[in-house]
């Protein structure tokens, strides 16, 4: 039985639009299968390289009696279509918002790591002041039976600072200091 669809065959209509096919229009192809020019073109333009009827590839056809050989050339360039060229636009756009983001992301990690010690060091800082500051009460205390009274215009150096002061201290410290130190010596 034979293909009611092959060019052998008494019809002579487009398989795809179903128009009659004028003689300078039928495109026979390498596998029997003929069309009109306009809808094989169409085809072709689609991307598509095989027969609409059978699948099997195309590689050449005869168009009024001249035999043509299809030959496919993969294009080098990247897309060069408008819409090529916004999703290229858009993928740089993409990655530059990418690395602000990261850029950001890694200043505000450093940020709070930064904050996070410097509050625990001051929150250390206070525990050990306000520590030595209820030691200092507590001695204080202590020190109120014994000689209490203040002396002044006591001369003070700091040698870190270099600058003289006079200042006012009680005279136990003053004692503590200055009377059990040996000048002869």
């Amino acid at each position: 039985m034979e293909d009611s669809l092959d060019s052998t065959s008494s019809s002579n209509n487009c398989t795809i639009c179903f128009n009659e096919i004028s003689g300078d229009e039928k495109i026979i192809l390498n596998c029997k299968h003929y069309f009109c020019n306009t809808c094989i073109q169409d085809w072709l333009d689609k991307k598509k390289y095989s027969c609409p009827l059978c699948r099997g590839d195309i590689k050449e056809y005869n168009l009024n009696g001249g035999n043509y050989r299809i030959v496919f050339k993969e294009s080098d360039t990247s897309v060069t279509n408008e819409r090529g060229r916004e999703i290229n636009d858009l993928n740089r756009y993409l990655i530059r918002v990418n690395a602000r983001l990261k850029c950001l992301i890694y200043v505000s990690l450093i940020s709070t790591t930064y904050f996070s010690d410097m509050y625990f060091r001051i929150l250390s800082n206070y525990n050990h002041l306000h520590d030595d500051y209820q030691d200092c009460k507590t001695n204080l205390t202590l020190l109120e039976s014994g000689d209490m009274s203040i002396l002044n215009d006591i001369g003070m150096y700091s040698f870190d600072r270099r600058i003289f002061r006079e200042c006012s201290i009680p005279k136990y410290f003053y004692d503590k200091c200055f009377m059990s130190y040996n000048y002869n010596e």
